[in-house]
């Protein structure tokens, strides 16, 4: 998760590139400005923590894309905050490939080199494709196979953060989004979602139900893995966001297994993850991170049989 200050007012301008490529100041993010419900204080400190790491590895990757160099920094940071450094890892170096005319193929070395929570640098990679409003799919089918699709996430996540007008209120899917890459768009805004209503189970549920019907369960799946990989409340306002997804439950609770098993497959558990596994799937996150790597193994021997 990265919260990017004051990007609307750069957009088309030479500031905006300026901006990125000098990178981004911690001191200058403004959650009242994004418009963020609040949740509490713990939320927002929780927000603001997972801010500050983010955009404190953007930075590093604007200042120095070198493979061997980055990744010895991130290693340095706190392994449960590791995901979101490595977030914006993939924004920093997703902006330079997009906007420097040498060098391309950042991203792509530093995941050869680093491959720590790859899904969640491809997350920042999709936010730095939205930024520069690049379509999905000629990035998707380039990148790698398993975790291509991610891109779609930050894409939606982006989407949701700085145009909630026409993401969120009007619902309009973006002209670079194509309809196979839907579900990952959506799951970007449910996850969006999760930082912008402040965790606040009927606020979500609420813009959540303005969309249609067929797009709500990646929505709650988005919100679910947000509640679960990010946290920041307690065992109460998770069950009331279970409440409130209804007959979405289901989705919730797999958006909830996902981040179980991306923490797990990643080495890097938190005590929120385990939290949310516990109260919302009946289980520990070691026990629905096994799951989802049995179901995942199957899915793909299925696929291998079948090609």
């Amino acid at each position: 998760m990265i919260f990017l200050p004051t990007l609307n007012n750069l957009r088309y301008s030479y500031g905006l590139l300026a901006q990125f490529v000098h990178g981004l100041s911690i001191a200058e993010m403004d959650f009242r400005r994004l418009g963020l419900a609040d949740g509490g204080d713990a939320l927002r400190e929780r927000q603001e923590r997972l801010s500050r790491c983010a955009l404190h590895t953007y930075n590093l990757a604007i200042g120095d894309s070198d493979p061997a160099r980055l990744g010895q920094l991130v290693d340095l940071i706190d392994p449960e905050l590791r995901g979101f450094a490595q977030e914006g890892v993939g924004l920093g170096l997703g902006i330079l490939d997009l906007c420097t005319p040498w060098g391309h193929g950042r991203l792509r070395r530093y995941l050869a080199h680093h491959r720590i929570c790859p899904d969640l640098c491809y997350i920042g990679a999709g936010q730095a494709l939205a930024v520069f409003f690049r379509p999905l799919a000629p990035a998707v089918a380039a990148a790698d196979p398993f975790f291509g699709p991610i891109l779609a996430d930050g894409y939606g996540f982006y989407y949701g953060f700085f145009r909630p007008g026409s993401a969120i209120r009007q619902q309009k899917i973006p002209r670079a989004v194509p309809a196979p890459l839907l579900r990952g768009f959506d799951a970007g805004i449910g996850r969006c979602l999760w930082f912008r209503e402040g965790g606040g189970a009927d606020r979500i549920a609420a813009v959540i139900a303005q969309f249609p019907p067929e797009r709500l369960p990646a929505l709650w799946s988005g919100t679910g893995f947000a509640c679960a990989y990010a946290g920041g409340v307690e065992a109460d306002r998770l069950r009331a966001l279970l409440v409130a997804a209804g007959a979405r439950a289901p989705d919730l609770r797999s958006g909830v297994q996902i981040a179980a098993w991306t923490r797990g497959n990643a080495g890097n558990p938190s005590p929120f993850t385990g939290l949310a596994a516990g109260t919302l799937l009946g289980r520990t996150a070691e026990a629905a991170h096994a799951e989802a790597e049995a179901l995942r193994q199957e899915v793909c021997g299925a696929g291998q049989a079948g090609a």
